[in-house]
């Protein structure tokens, strides 16, 4: 008899081991997806403060884009970035592993290089071209529109093109006119500033820039041109913050910005292929598709804003920001271009067909 309850209590003891090991093993493997997931997680969650110690490059709302991204019914479907530039977002929404493929688009064949060299065309194939032409693209690709999860568009110019003086972009570093993302391209800032008469300069400043002293701007522009072409990125600010009789030291945001960016955006044609853009690519999207347009500037939040209300009242797409997407204080202090940024996100909502994800 205490023979057979010694047997028990040990069969009893080994059972609870079995079962403890058992336990301990179920937790290392739930510590293990976890640990997985929090680095998905660590991807898209960012300590401002060392990107901002450390001057590191970040894409602009990267947590938002992610969070959009982020999605189980867009596994195995294809990701669209029509603005690749250095391919900063695509990078990280790459990583998530839903996508099976990327579509990489822009209008600057150095981004073709740069994808290159940081070894993402793998995975990613890149087309030099403009995404208002993302329909043609995409059939050249042979990418049907059901296959299409997530478009991206990133307007505006990237960090590359902003901190390279030869391509024209920036008032902070001396350069020549050019301000063209397509340097094949004909048009220049140089042409625009220094043959377009004073009416057409007048235009450009006061409904591309909204520039409040666009009369003074141009009037200044033509004035000096008549004495001596306007060469350089530096000449034409200290031009335009002597017409409007305002300095940067003064100001936050330098008195040049909405003339410089009222001719990038004439230049490089932005707000007419945006318009062409947004209706394609919101044919390309397949069922629960997410189209993420950023933009920086009121003009484009405006057309983004109209076009996705027009489709949304009239088709199968909802709205999933009422109120735009704009970068934290922390994102802001971290990184001064992108205190404009606004990201607004549409959805291809098909009516006849149930998400089991929602």
């Amino acid at each position: 008899m205490r023979l057979t309850f010694l047997w028990s209590s040990s069969l009893q003891c080994l059972q609870r081991k079995e079962a403890l090991l058992c336990f301990k093993r179920k937790c290392l493997h739930s510590s293990r997806i976890y640990a997985c997931s929090l680095k998905h997680e660590a991807s898209a969650t960012l300590h401002w403060s060392i990107v901002k110690e450390r001057n590191l490059h970040v894409p602009v709302l990267l947590e938002k884009v992610i969070e959009n991204a982020r999605l189980p019914n867009l596994e195995g479907s294809i990701f669209v970035d029509c603005t690749v530039g250095a391919g900063g977002h695509c990078e990280k929404v790459m990583e998530l592993g839903i996508f099976s493929k990327c579509i990489a688009i822009d209008k600057d064949e150095k981004c073709g290089e740069l994808l290159k060299e940081n070894n993402l065309l793998r995975s990613v194939c890149f087309i030099q071209g403009s995404f208002a032409n993302i329909d043609e693209i995409l059939i050249q690709e042979r990418v049907k529109s059901e296959d299409v999860g997530f478009i991206l568009a990133d307007l505006g110019v990237s960090s590359m093109q902003l901190d390279n003086p030869s391509r024209g972009f920036s008032f902070s570093k001396d350069g020549p006119l050019d301000m063209r993302m397509d340097l094949s391209q004909s048009t220049t800032a140089w042409k625009v500033v220094n043959e377009y008469t004073e009416e057409a300069l007048c235009k450009i400043f006061r409904e591309l820039g909204e520039e409040r002293k666009w009369k003074r701007v141009a009037a200044a522009i033509v004035n000096e041109r008549q004495r001596n072409p306007i060469e350089t990125t530096c000449q034409l600010a200290k031009i335009v913050c002597a017409a409007k009789n305002e300095y940067p030291r003064h100001r936050r945001i330098h008195p040049a910005t909405l003339t410089f960016q009222s001719l990038r955006l004439f230049v490089n044609n932005e707000l007419n292929e945006l318009n062409k853009f947004i209706p394609k690519a919101l044919k390309c999207l397949g069922p629960f598709g997410r189209l993420a347009i950023i933009s920086f500037h009121s003009l484009e939040d405006r057309l983004v804003k109209q076009t996705f209300k027009e489709y949304a009242e009239k088709s199968e797409f909802r709205i999933l920001t009422k109120k735009p997407a704009v970068p934290s204080e922390e994102e802001r202090e971290a990184n001064i271009r992108c205190r404009s940024a606004k990201m607004r996100v549409i959805e291809r909502y098909p009516k006849n067909v149930e998400n089991e994800f929602i």
